[in-house]
């Protein structure tokens, strides 16, 4: 005779975590157009001194570490505020907002590290955001 266990069955903490982790993360956010990523991008050409290499792969490895962040809408709502909608994002602005960011990321210690270095998660964040809407 076969006994059938009939409690609930019960998942390990780690197990459901793992699976939360390899479902796509669906992040609501406006549309994007393209003059808001022609926004957004020229923004970034001019914060960067249209110096994108660096801030490009530095970008593509937070990425690699966080897949889950690779939506250009959510990085430049974190990022840019309510100012990437915009079709002209102000630069300074721009320039502001990351400075308090990243300033609040380090006294909270919220960095990463990539390839070496600790980075304020802002700041990867805009990285991530240069990899997405800059070309290569």
């Amino acid at each position: 005779m076969r006994v059938v266990d009939r409690r609930p069955h019960r998942m390990a903490r780690r197990r459901f975590l793992a699976g939360l982790a390899s479902l796509p993360v669906a992040w609501v956010a406006w549309p994007a157009s393209a003059d808001t990523d022609v926004g957004v991008a020229s923004a970034l050409r001019r914060l960067f001194n249209d110096s994108i290499d660096h801030p490009v792969a530095i970008g593509r490895l937070y990425l690699a570490k966080e897949p889950a962040e690779a939506s250009r809408q959510w990085l430049a709502g974190h990022v840019c505020g309510a100012s990437w909608m915009s079709s002209d994002v102000p630069v300074h602005a721009l320039a502001d907002r990351v400075r308090a960011l990243r300033h609040d990321d380090f006294c909270r210690g919220d960095l990463v590290e990539i390839d070496g270095w600790l980075l304020a998660r802002s700041e990867a964040r805009l990285f991530a955001l240069a990899a997405l809407v800059l070309p290569a």
